[in-house]
């Protein structure tokens, strides 16, 4: 009698181990996806070995050496699926309810959720992708390293010459306020004129900076960095090809993004203090809710002029 393996042909490769070399006795599956004989696996396999799984794919639910991982790079269904590094307890990944990856972070509940999620319970919460909100998270880390204004220092120094004629600025820099009539000012080539704005005395060209606004009590704000250069002299739209980066508030509960086209996001608490962080290198303007350090929204600024702090209202 001849060895199976002597005879099945093409499916040699699919029912032989690669360690014996012979015809599956008591298969048995490792965490990447290879097979062998309990047996085999047992002698070669000894308690201080690990098997090197490279990702975990949380469509599969399976994690994936290099070799068994290839299809998820090359097959155009695959490509679809969500991989992250290898992890010991896929079941944590996995939404309980619908049984579906944990690929969004709800940063209303502060919790993982699914796509199904969404449509649920958290139809009307702020969610981002898992990998945006770790790297949001890192960033706040960072940010947090840097010793913040404590009283008495300056955090945002206003320049009168650079006001609109309706905003009023107190002696110190550090407040402004819209004062409802158009006061008398000297004329000035950097003064606002149609919109009612105000920039900081001082730009930033490179490394990393914040800065905080209160804006308690306040039922409308715009606040953000701008572009030095910007046009000051006609009414300007709040988007960053006009040279703006900022978020603001209307109606008391109604937050925008000012985008190309404004992004609505919605925050369960009103902010008292918004901090503002500007990695320059990186090309990142964020804005935080200070006193719960919770993330409010993030620009990508891809090419980084001269910047300054900017208040509007």
């Amino acid at each position: 009698m001849h060895k199976l393996n002597d005879s099945i042909g093409p499916l040699n490769e699919e029912l032989q181990c690669s360690i014996c070399l012979d015809v599956f006795t008591d298969p048995v599956t490792t965490p990447c996806g290879h097979n062998f004989c309990r047996t085999c696996l047992n002698k070669c396999w000894t308690n201080t070995q690990t098997c090197f799984s490279v990702k975990s794919c949380l469509t599969c639910q399976s994690s994936y050496c290099e070799t068994h991982l290839e299809p998820h790079h090359r097959v155009s269904r695959l490509k679809k699926h969500t991989l992250i590094n290898a992890v010991e307890n896929l079941e944590d990944y996995i939404c309980q309810k619908h049984e579906r990856p944990l690929e969004l972070f709800c940063r209303d509940d502060q919790t993982c959720v699914c796509l199904s999620c969404t449509e649920g319970d958290h139809r009307t919460h702020n969610t981002v992708p898992i990998e945006e909100e770790s790297q949001q998270k890192k960033l706040h880390d960072h940010m947090c390293r840097w010793e913040k204004p404590t009283e008495g220092q300056t955090s945002l120094q206003h320049s009168t010459d650079l006001a609109h004629p309706k905003l009023i600025l107190s002696d110190d820099g550090k407040q402004v306020s819209h004062g409802d009539i158009v006061h008398d000012v000297p004329e000035n080539p950097k003064r606002f004129d149609k919109t009612i704005s105000v920039l900081a005395k001082q730009g930033f060209s490179s490394g990393r900076f914040y800065y905080e606004v209160q804006v308690k009590g306040k039922t409308g704000w715009n606040l953000g960095v701008a572009r030095e250069s910007i046009n000051r002299k006609e009414k300007i739209t709040l988007n960053p090809e006009n040279g703006f980066w900022a978020v603001f508030l209307r109606n008391e509960n109604q937050y925008k993004a000012c985008e190309s086209s404004p992004v609505s996001f919605s925050l369960r608490v009103k902010p008292e203090i918004v901090g503002v962080f500007v990695d320059y290198e990186e090309g990142l303007v964020s804005f935080y809710y200070v006193g719960s350090s919770s993330h409010i929204y993030s620009f990508t600024v891809k090419y980084c002029p001269k910047l300054s702090n900017c208040c509007q209202y």
